[in-house]
């Protein structure tokens, strides 16, 4: 998905570096999918194929907010979910969308 993703963004001349930087977070480090420095902005992709991906997803974008919660910057979590296994947006993107510097779009 990030590849097909990627070419799509590209074609647009968004000026998105594709997995950079890299963040130290505790002793590791982390990448976010594409980023774009101007706006301080990280952007996450994520993929749900089916309704089993749903509590996979949530556990990374969990793990990605504790991760880029320190850095000072915005992160977009695009979620595309072409079979409708999210019942309920809201109540999937409002822990998201408690943080002042994160947002969520989900794609159908």
């Amino acid at each position: 998905m990030q590849q097909i993703a990627d070419s799509i963004l590209h074609g647009h001349d968004l000026d998105l570096v594709r997995e950079y930087p890299f963040l130290r977070w505790s002793s590791v480090l982390t990448k976010p999918d594409w980023s774009q420095e101007e706006l301080d902005l990280l952007i996450e992709a994520k993929l749900i194929k089916n309704r089993k991906d749903i509590n996979r997803i949530t556990e990374k974008i969990a793990a990605d907010i504790t991760k880029y919660g320190d850095s000072d910057q915005h992160v977009l979590f695009v979620v595309y979910d072409p079979n409708h296994c999210i019942l309920k947006e809201d109540e999937f993107a409002e822990p998201i969308l408690r943080r002042d510097s994160m947002f969520v779009r989900i794609i159908r």
